[in-house]
C-alpha cells in the first residue's frame, strides 16, 4: 500500500460504498529575501547606493527602525507603500542629516534662507525649532517645497521632516551625499513599530530590503510631531 504524503488529502472508503476525503494539514514555507547587514563603512556605502538607485533600506534611529527610500523618487516611494501594505493616504516622514537640509524641503516662501531674515512667522519658528532640537526625536510638519512628490505628502501639501541623532542613521545619510530619505517605521502596516533589526527581519523578511543591524533603539517610540503653520 502506498502511504499518502503529509500534504495530500486522505481518502477513506465507507461501508456503503461511498468515499470521503479528509483534508490534511498543509505546510507552507516562506522565502527570506530581506538581507541583514552590519553597520560597517562598506555596508553603509552599499546601502547608500541602494537608496540612490531606488531601492529600500531599513535602518536604526534613536526612536524606531525606519524603512527608507529616496524621498524624491516617486517609484521608490511606491515600493515603501507596497512593502508595508500602507494606505497611500498616510504621509511619510522625510529624514535628513541636518537642519539646513530640512529647511530646503519646506516651501521657500516660508523658510527663505537659514541665513536671511524672513517676514514669515512660520519660517522663523521653523528655524528656531531646528536650531534647538535638530538632530533629535522631533518631526516638524510645514508646507512642502515644489520638489517633494505627492506620495510623500499624501496630497496634503505639507511635508514632515526630521534629523535623527542616531550615529548609524546619520552616517548613512551622509553616505548618500545629503539625499532626503523617506522612512516610516520598518514594519507591516498596523504592526508594532520595530526597535531591533530582528523585529524588522521578522516582519519584512519577504521584501527586497537591506536591514542595517544597529542594535536596539534608545528611545523606542516614535518621534514627537509638531505642525508649523502661519
Amino acid at each position: 500500500m502506498t502511504c499518502p504524503s503529509p500534504n495530500t488529502d486522505a481518502t477513506t472508503n465507507t461501508n456503503d460504498g461511498t468515499t470521503t476525503t479528509t483534508p490534511r494539514h498543509r505546510t507552507t514555507t516562506t522565502t527570506t529575501i530581506a538581507k541583514l547587514v552590519p553597520p560597517t563603512a562598506t555596508s553603509l556605502d552599499q546601502c547608500a547606493a541602494r537608496l540612490k538607485s531606488g531601492n529600500l533600506v531599513a535602518f536604526p534611529t534613536e526612536t524606531v527602525y525606519g524603512l527608507g527610500c529616496n524621498a524624491l523618487d516617486p517609484t521608490a516611494i511606491d515600493k515603501i507603500y507596497a512593502a508595508k501594505g500602507r494606505p497611500k493616504t498616510n504621509p511619510l516622514i522625510v529624514h535628513v542629516r541636518d537642519a539646513t537640509r530640512a529647511l530646503e524641503l519646506w516651501d521657500a516662501t516660508t523658510t527663505t534662507s537659514r541665513h536671511r531674515s524672513s517676514s514669515s512667522v512660520a519660517g522663523r519658528v521653523l528655524r528656531a525649532l531646528t536650531d534647538e532640537f535638530f538632530p533629535g526625536p522631533l518631526t516638524l510638519v510645514a508646507a512642502a517645497c515644489a520638489s517633494i512628490p505627492e506620495q510623500i505628502t499624501a496630497g496634503t501639501g505639507y511635508v514632515a521632516v526630521r534629523a535623527p541623532s542616531h550615529e548609524i542613521c546619520r552616517a548613512l545619510l551622509c553616505a548618500t551625499g545629503g539625499l532626503p530619505v523617506a522612512a516610516p517605521s520598518a514594519n507591516k502596516y498596523g504592526h508594532v513599530s520595530p526597535t531591533t533589526a530582528r523585529h524588522v527581519m521578522r516582519d519584512l523578511r519577504e521584501e527586497d530590503v537591506w536591514v542595517i543591524d544597529g542594535g536596539g533603539c534608545c528611545v523606542g517610540v516614535e518621534s514627537t510631531v509638531a505642525r508649523v503653520v502661519e
